[in-house]
């Protein structure tokens, strides 16, 4: 149909910048490829106006606010607007699947002499569920999957009552014509012509549904009556008022001679009856609605020679579909409409991406690709609630990760991204204001009325990340309960201004790993762990400003090695010695020379332009975990500040039982630890059999938690892991050793605490059977130095005629045997003897057998 129009609106009114804009495909066959390579044109200039004026390319889903077809028009208004495809990807897969699907036919009728379908439909099926499993969408994903986009309907026709029906990708108004079909569902539907495919069953009550084409193959009315119910629903606005662009695209002119050969009535008379009602539609329709037509607000594209004789079916055309196509497009009146077509849709202003980021994009972040491919298979792999959390300990990079991610997708997409610090209801409020600010949200609303608008608000949006900084504290989102009480801990509970909808992604950042369990599932998440040894050396070159000349591999790596890889303590300490113009060697010389020193180093602060307002040493980023600890576990707390004076690997789940103290039940001893391991604080090796775990510590942390505690609390906390280590360490004869050997890091650690209280009461015990350990095994000079120091103590503590002290005498005389120090061991063991008959007699039996 040649494209005469006389006048345009006016190119800076507010129809042309936001009015609507509708796409109406026929229903073809393998036609519809020609359909396809008009969109492709048109699309293709509509980019070419857009990127002369800095714009970037567009998809017909970004494009149309409403898109449908009949038949493989309905199909190809599935792929646009409901998978959102691009042109290319879309011809593609519909030439694919017409290929298979047509491939192979039956007779059109059965025994009977009744029309059935010629092709398989279970062929069709999988050509659609294959489509749907290479984007990643079920088999069985919903038209109407309930997100917001590009609206999506498709005919098709009630068999029982012979009267067009419309499946939508929304929600209706009209309640009782929404139907709850799959996308195969849908495709089927509007594609079962009866002498190509069954018809298919819908819904609970089994209603039957052919080829829409036999009752609106070009579905511009049927478009237009459904325009009006979304947008002129109260009836006071007419559709043309709103409508910006309506395109109308067919499969070509088949001509007037039956489609395909036969005596059959349905082929000599029902097929070309479509034809027929196919082009009338079109006149009717600008007839109906000239003042679109003139106003170049309507256009109708249509190949009218070459296609003739083309059946719905033959696949092999192809080539003459596109030449026909191409011939149709490059004439003077088809050129003319396209241009002006493309230059109605360039003008129409787009969905405009928000960037609400309160950081600057890090350009010397090192890449951690091994994070960043396991969160985009985790959200891959989502087809709803697409919610994650990145978890790890303080320190280890969450933020700036959440950060890169961020950009990532501002690059790529043109999603809006909102950034809202998490730390605390105050801050959390404060972002949502901000948001509220850019949205145009009126400045009246306060407190939750505020957080609620908010919430829906970016739920509205077409395509839209929410980041969720430092979720530490889970009580402001959710109750909770504590391990060690069961209490109830309520707070804010802000998850109910979190949005929800099924366009956009929220990505938490949270040291707290229980977040999966108590808020997002237990698969949503990826743990944020250490650097690997390359990530971690990057990093330090990068942030200490060092000449990579420099002959230091060595030391940077043990520096790194003792820092745990861990991307704020490595920071930190680039920080310092950039600052401080020393070698790494002399870093590495004060971070040896006391444990003092070591935490004055981890102490110390550096400005990071990413933690602008907050204390960025590694100790203090801990020392806020281990608050919470203490505020919600009074059990995890009592085993974090007892477990710092053991070893910090090999930690057996006895030992943490022994550490709490009795006063706790196993169960919630287990509880507690598990708190632990969620706050990183403890990494947990799973139990083999009847087995319970073992645990292991950073380092670092270990060290974080002992400079926490003050003079008194050391005392204590050491006494505590003393006694502790006393009553689980074996008596060290051969058939303890496995034991001995499993707490000797733990019992050694916890005595070179001289400081702590009971330490002259339970050293010396404790001293004996480990150095009975040594003495068995032959390590004499080991053994030794114990008994010595027990020795010592004994005689301080109990004096030198004690029992206690007499024995301690008696086991180092043996030992000096032991090692052939004969002339020693003869002058102790006289010295054991005259003991014993001064303070038992010389009748005792243990002076006897001295």
């Amino acid at each position: 149909m040649a494209q005469m129009h006389t006048k345009a609106v006016a190119s800076d009114s507010p129809l042309n910048r936001d009015g609507l804009c509708i796409l109406s495909l026929d229903g073809g066959g393998v036609r519809g490829l020609s359909t396809l390579l008009i969109i492709k044109a048109l699309m293709g200039k509509v980019n070419a106006e857009r990127r002369k004026n800095g714009q970037s390319a567009v998809k017909p889903c970004e494009l149309f606010d409403l898109i449908g077809g009949t038949s493989t028009g309905g199909i190809i208004a599935i792929m646009l607007g409901r998978l959102e495809m691009d042109v290319d990807e879309c011809i593609e897969k519909y030439t694919n699947m017409f290929e298979t699907i047509f491939g192979k036919k039956g007779l059109p009728v059965n025994l009977l002499g009744k029309i059935k379908g010629r092709f398989d439909s279970t062929v069709l099926e999988e050509c659609i569920n294959r489509i749907l499993r290479e984007r990643g969408l079920p088999e069985g994903a919903l038209l109407n999957d309930g997100e917001e986009r590009c609206k999506v309907v498709v005919c098709a026709k009630a068999s029982e009552l012979t009267t067009t029906v419309l499946l939508r990708s929304y929600t209706s108004d009209d309640a009782l014509n929404n139907i709850l079909a799959t996308i195969c569902e849908a495709a089927r539907a509007t594609s079962a012509a009866s002498s190509f495919f069954e018809p298919v069953t819908i819904g609970p009550r089994g209603r039957k549904y052919v080829d829409g084409g036999l009752g609106a193959n070009n579905p511009v009315e049927q478009l237009w009556n459904e325009a009006q119910s979304i947008w002129c629903h109260d009836g006071a606005t007419e559709l043309s008022a709103l409508l910006k662009c309506f395109v109308s695209i067919g499969t070509g002119n088949p001509g007037r001679k039956p489609i395909a050969e036969g005596s059959l009535k349905f082929f000599s008379q029902t097929l070309v009856g479509i034809a027929t009602q196919t082009e009338d539609t079109a006149k009717i329709f600008v007839t109906r609605h000239r003042l679109l037509y003139e106003t170049k607000r309507y256009f109708r594209f249509n190949v009218q020679q070459g296609l003739q004789g083309v059946g719905l079916e033959e696949y092999k055309a192809a080539g003459l579909i596109d030449a026909a196509t191409a011939e149709y497009m490059d004439g003077q009146e088809s050129k003319s409409a396209a241009h002006e077509c493309a230059v109605n849709l360039q003008q129409k202003h787009l969905h405009k991406a928000i960037t609400f980021i309160p950081f600057a994009q890090n350009d010397g972040l090192v890449n951690r690709d091994d994070i960043f491919k396991a969160l985009d298979q985790l959200l891959a792999s989502l087809s709803c609630n697409r919610s994650v959390a990145l978890w790890g300990l303080g320190g280890c990079g969450k933020t700036q990760i959440a950060l890169e991610y961020a950009y990532r997708r501002q690059r790529e997409t043109s999603c809006s991204i909102f950034w809202v610090h998490a730390d605390s209801e105050a801050t959390f409020t404060l972002d949502y204001t901000k948001i509220a600010r850019v949205a145009g949200i009126s400045p009246d609303l306060k407190g939750e009325d505020l957080l609620e608008v908010v919430r829906q608000w970016i739920e509205q949006q077409k395509d839209w990340l929410l980041i969720l900084d430092n979720a530490d504290d889970l009580r402001m989102f959710k109750t909770t309960y504590s391990n060690s009480q069961m209490q109830a801990a309520t707070g804010p509970e802000l998850f109910r201004f979190v949005p929800k909808s099924r366009t956009g992604t929220i990505l938490w950042t949270s040291r707290d790993g229980s977040i999966l369990d108590n808020i997002l599932g237990t698969k949503h998440g990826v743990e944020v762990g250490a650097m690997t040894s390359d990530q971690s050396w990057d990093l330090f070159r990068e942030l200490s400003g060092r000449d990579n000349t420099e002959p230091s591999e060595e030391e940077d790596r043990l520096l790194l090695e003792l820092l745990e890889r861990l991307p704020l303590a490595i920071s930190q300490a680039a920080a310092y010695i950039r600052r401080t113009k020393i070698s790494v060697q002399q870093y590495l010389k004060f971070f040896y020379e006391s444990e003092g020193r070591k935490s004055a180093l981890l102490s110390h602060e550096f400005q990071d332009p990413y933690r602008p307002q907050v204390p960025n040493s590694i100790m203090h980023t801990w020392l806020i975990s281990m608050k919470q600890i203490a505020e919600e576990s009074p059990c995890g707390e009592k085993i974090l500040k007892t477990i710092a004076f053991f070893d910090n690997k090999g930690l057996p789940f006895e030992l943490i039982r022994a550490s709490a103290g009795s006063t706790f039940s196993e169960d919630e001893v287990l509880l507690a630890t598990s708190r632990l391991c969620e706050f990183s604080f403890f990494q947990g090796q799973r139990a083999v059999g009847e087995d319970l775990p073992t645990y292991e510590q950073h380092r670092l942390t270990h060290l974080v938690t002992r400079r926490a505690l003050n003079r008194t609390q050391i005392s204590s906390f050491s006494g505590d892991a003393i006694s502790v280590i006393g009553d689980l360490f074996p008596t060290g004869t051969h058939e303890t050793w496995s034991d001995c050997a499993l707490y000797l890091p733990h019992a050694l650690k916890a005595a070179a605490w001289k400081e702590a209280d009971r330490y002259k009461d339970e050293a010396p015990g404790l001293f004996t059977r480990i150095g009975r350990y040594y003495w068995e095994q032959g390590r004499s000079d080991k053994a030794e130095q114990l008994e010595v120091e027990v020795l010592k103590l004994r005689k301080e503590v109990l004096g030198a005629k004690h029992p206690d002290t007499i024995r301690a005498i008696a086991n180092l005389a043996s030992t000096w045997w032991q090692q052939g120090r004969s002339d020693e061991a003869e002058q102790l063991g006289v010295e054991v003897l005259e003991l014993q008959k001064e303070v038992l007699g010389a009748k005792h039996p243990d002076t006897s057998t001295v």
